[in-house]
């Protein structure tokens, strides 16, 4: 309060941001100056309360606030299918309307590049923002039309498998699944637009049968075999 009501005297008009995060993610007893803007992250809560409540009580406080949200991290995901918040659409929709509700009027989300996997949740992201009524069934179908063609229900597959994938585990039978999918689509189409696209989506899958390898044996070569592709693949941000 005393940094925003200085800022005040020389700069009319600026704000002073802060995050509610971690030991300082309740709100404050005190009301806050006009110019004061709060985010709520949705993340290192230790309190009993929801982040939407958490923004409700921050509303009381501040004129402006906003949430900090968490797509995916890799050092918790590892972009595993199923695993980042950016997979799971339900999730987004419900996030997103009742952040919106709770009086935030600010969106900030913190992501890794993976766009085989998480592009899907973050172009519905990208929509929902700008109307949180939006239907998400409609924008994921028009999605897969627009970027599959006429192997778009069997995408459509595939990233409903990805979605449902229990807690990142790959199970063999799933892999070949999913390769098989791909490979169908392939067969379905002509455009070469759609084939890097699908191609992209084939490096992510090569990355995950080297990740499952190096989980199920531990060894320096396949730690190198995964670093050494990750390496190599990284300017198409597949994964």
């Amino acid at each position: 309060n005393t940094v925003a009501k200085a800022i005040q005297k020389n700069y009319p008009g600026i704000w002073v941001g802060n995050l509610a995060y971690n030991e300082h993610i309740e709100p404050t007893k005190f009301d806050l100056e006009p110019n004061v803007f709060v985010m709520v992250t949705n993340g290192f809560n230790r309190t009993k309360y929801t982040t939407n409540e958490l923004l409700e009580k921050w509303n009381k406080k501040a004129k402006k606030i906003g949430v900090y949200e968490y797509l995916s991290v890799f050092a918790w995901d590892y972009d595993l299918p199923g695993k980042p918040n950016a997979v799971h659409l339900d999730f987004l929709k419900k996030s997103i309307k009742g952040y919106y509700e709770s009086g935030a009027r600010v969106y900030l989300a913190e992501t890794n590049i993976g766009w085989a996997s998480k592009g899907l949740g973050q172009y519905i992201v990208s929509k929902l923002l700008w109307d949180c009524r939006l239907n998400v069934d409609s924008l994921a179908n028009d999605f897969y039309a627009r970027s599959f063609g006429p192997a778009a229900p069997v995408m459509k597959r595939l990233y409903q498998s990805w979605e449902s994938n229990p807690g990142g585990f790959i199970s063999d039978n799933a892999l070949a699944e999913w390769l098989g999918w791909v490979n169908e689509a392939d067969q379905m189409v002509s455009d070469n637009r759609i084939k890097d696209r699908l191609n992209y989506i084939k490096v992510y899958l090569h990355y995950l049968v080297l990740y499952k390898k190096l989980k199920t044996n531990s060894t320096k070569e396949n730690l190198d075999k995964v670093l050494n592709f990750s390496y190599r693949t990284f300017d198409i941000s597949a994964f």
